[in-house]
């Protein structure tokens, strides 16, 4: 069970090539950044959790049954129920109700990437806009009519995605045939136009009537308030062209390739350079770096010192909490396997003073049983 808990650690951490382990990477970054929904945030803490302490936490009390129990049948039966109770989230995930065919999972990692590539909190703010697109910040809040939140207003994208002058072509048909079949009330045609709300299973269909996030059309249509196409419009060619006669260097066939100087470049903390990494180091070392950032409390301080430097205060008690919680699953693993040995190794030692010793010293001073058998 020992080697189980580390290869379950392992990929939760987020350090590991495998998809659930990206995943988790992803998602942890989308943390930092506070670019994330609330139910992404408990999310990402409860996998953490259920992948680690929760898990050792069973095994501790299965090891303390079995030390404790007299009669080998209790043993077995709370073994089963322990058993039961680890395996309990799996069984529900993979339950007919909850989502059969894992569009629902598929679609949040799909969700998860695009959040981490759309940048939400620069599209909100006109200063963080500014920086990472480099296109003066009153420039951009004097396009988006000094809105508070840029590009994200609910009131606009309404009207921008019913505005016929920027629809393409197949849109405007589609739009053209929802009109006539809401005057026509013909409901074949418009369900077959019109896009309707998508549910990934029997219980969000369910709580489709009170739920107005359900409502509102579910999982696609969580950032329809980003769809202001005017603003979008005005500030999408304003960023200056970079120049690529740094990046790439014609060959002997006069095709573009990457310049021969990129090598010469040396990322710094000072001196960053985006994309570019000449000494990637193994999954099994970054886990251990990880690890020891964790327990060490580096990671920690500085998760606090970034918010602080950024003014988000009140994102310093969140971490913490989740500096704390997060410390304590990091040292369980460390600490689990150590106290596990030991009490086999104590048992082993009991086992021999109390049957092996007494069985041979009976042997030796009975020859008869000893001839015997």
């Amino acid at each position: 069970f020992c080697a189980d808990l580390i290869v379950r650690f392992y990929n939760s951490v987020g350090t590991a090539s495998t998809v659930h382990a990206r995943l988790n990477h992803i998602s942890e970054q989308l943390w930092l950044k506070d670019d994330d929904r609330i139910g992404q945030k408990i999310g990402l803490k409860m996998d953490t959790f259920m992948n680690t302490t929760y898990v050792t936490i069973l095994y501790i009390i299965n090891i303390y049954i079995i030390i404790n129990a007299d009669d080998p049948l209790d043993i077995i039966l709370n073994s089963l129920a322990l058993e039961f109770v680890e395996t309990l989230d799996e069984v529900i995930s993979d339950s007919a109700w909850w989502d059969g065919k894992k569009r629902w999972i598929r679609a949040g990692a799909v969700e998860i990437v695009l959040q981490n590539t759309l940048k939400a909190s620069c599209l909100k703010s006109a200063i963080k806009f500014s920086e990472e697109f480099n296109i003066p910040d009153r420039v951009v809040s004097a396009m988006c009519n000094h809105h508070p939140t840029l590009f994200c207003d609910k009131a606009v994208a309404a009207e921008d995605v019913k505005n016929p002058q920027l629809m393409n072509k197949n849109e405007l048909i589609k739009s053209r045939c929802v009109d006539i079949a809401l005057r026509t009330r013909n409901l074949k045609a418009l369900q077959e136009y019109k896009k309707s709300a998508v549910y990934f299973s029997s219980l969000e269909a369910m709580f489709h009537p009170c739920l107005p996030w359900v409502r509102n059309g579910g999982l696609f249509e969580r950032h329809f308030m980003y769809r202001t196409w005017t603003r979008w419009n005005q500030v999408l060619y304003y960023a200056p062209v970079p120049d690529l006669d740094t990046l790439f260097e014609r060959d002997e066939n006069n095709k573009y390739v990457l310049s021969w100087h990129l090598k010469n470049i040396v990322h710094s903390v000072d001196k960053p350079f985006a994309n570019f990494d000449d000494n990637e180091e193994s999954t099994t070392w970054r886990f251990v770096r990880t690890y020891f950032k964790v327990v060490l409390l580096v990671d920690f301080i500085e998760h606090v010192v970034s918010s602080w430097r950024r003014s988000r205060l009140l994102r310093i008690p969140f971490h913490i909490l989740n500096g704390l919680l997060t410390w304590i699953a990091y040292i369980v693993q460390l600490v689990f396997p150590i106290i596990a040995s030991a009490i086999f190794v104590e048992l082993l030692i009991e086992m021999r003073h109390d049957y092996i010793i007494p069985f041979y010293e009976t042997y030796e001073g009975n020859d008869s049983l000893w001839f015997t058998s």
